[in-house]
């Protein structure tokens, strides 16, 4: 009987998600309600075998089991959501094991999406700087806290100011400090801080998260999703259908390598950011056909 149970739910499972592959219009709302009810079962998924680990594991082995515990709770959120398609051909191996790696930032779905399809071997080595007030959500809150993520202290909590509390901040930073000294240690953030509603231009990147890498001379790549606000746009259903594609590339070799002029946050973000954008518009060219986006 447990038997017939199980394979019936499983060919429901099955049916449901050849559906979803199909894209049909009519069904896009309820596509939205299906990714917001598996996003809650493998968050919960996660939360508690984060939760139970961290009663009986040493910091180091924590962050690991949490870092592979979200990606195999986001990877599953993807898979069981075929309506959203990832076409990628990134070589995870090309990225350097210490590096600092740039987000484009234009949808909640981004940290969903990365977290997915970073490889499981690597993700353990993936540390990213959030917002303070995010280590405060539910089930989310308490995985981005025992994976390791750096909070940064904000003294408003308001889009566009980007003043810290030094005080709180300060040991959080010697905190990444350490990490980044690792011989496996890659920091990702979002350079432009919030979520961009023009995601086919770059906002201006903070320059305050640039000291990091003038500092320990790390090489600087970046990763860009072009698809994100499609598939969870801003203030409507998350899981509608989309092509979502990806491009890892390198943006600086090392900073030592620059020259001397654009060894400073000011200058390194703005070179940074012109790089990206370059990359940004080849990728949406390649969508558009060839033509470039206005």
């Amino acid at each position: 009987m447990l038997g017939l149970i199980v394979g019936g739910a499983g060919l429901a499972l099955f049916s449901w998600t050849c559906v979803l592959r199909m894209r049909i219009k009519a069904l896009n709302k309820l596509a939205g309600y299906w990714f917001g009810v598996v996003t809650m079962f493998t968050l919960l998924s996660a939360f508690v075998i984060v939760k139970i680990a961290s009663f009986v594991l040493p910091r180091r082995t924590l962050e690991s089991v949490a870092c592979r515990t979200a990606k195999t709770a986001f990877a599953l959120t993807l898979l069981l959501n075929p309506q959203v398609s990832v076409r990628s051909n990134i070589e995870w191996n090309k990225l350097p094991s210490r590096c600092m790696l740039l987000l484009n930032h234009t949808s909640w779905f981004d940290s969903v999406l990365f977290t997915a399809v970073v490889p499981f071997f690597a993700i353990a080595h993936f540390r990213t700087l959030l917002k303070s007030t995010l280590l405060s959500l539910p089930l989310g809150g308490e995985i981005f806290k025992s994976a390791g993520h750096f909070p940064v202290y904000f003294m408003k909590d308001e889009d566009g100011s980007w003043a810290v509390d030094k005080d709180k901040q300060a040991p959080v930073t010697e905190r990444m400090n350490e990490f980044i000294r690792r011989p496996e240690a890659v920091l990702s953030f979002y350079p432009e801080g919030v979520v961009n509603k023009t995601p086919e231009k770059l906002q201006t990147f903070r320059r305050g998260s640039f000291v990091t890498p003038i500092e320990h001379d790390l090489p600087i790549y970046g990763f860009l999703a072009v698809g994100n606000d499609i598939t969870w746009p801003a203030g409507g259903f998350p899981g509608q259908p989309a092509d979502i594609d990806v491009r890892l590339f390198e943006v600086v070799e090392k900073t030592s390598k620059l020259p001397e002029e654009m060894q400073n946050p000011q200058a390194l973000s703005e070179h940074c950011h012109v790089v990206m954008q370059k990359e940004l518009d080849s990728m949406l060219a390649e969508r558009n056909g060839g033509k470039k986006s206005n």
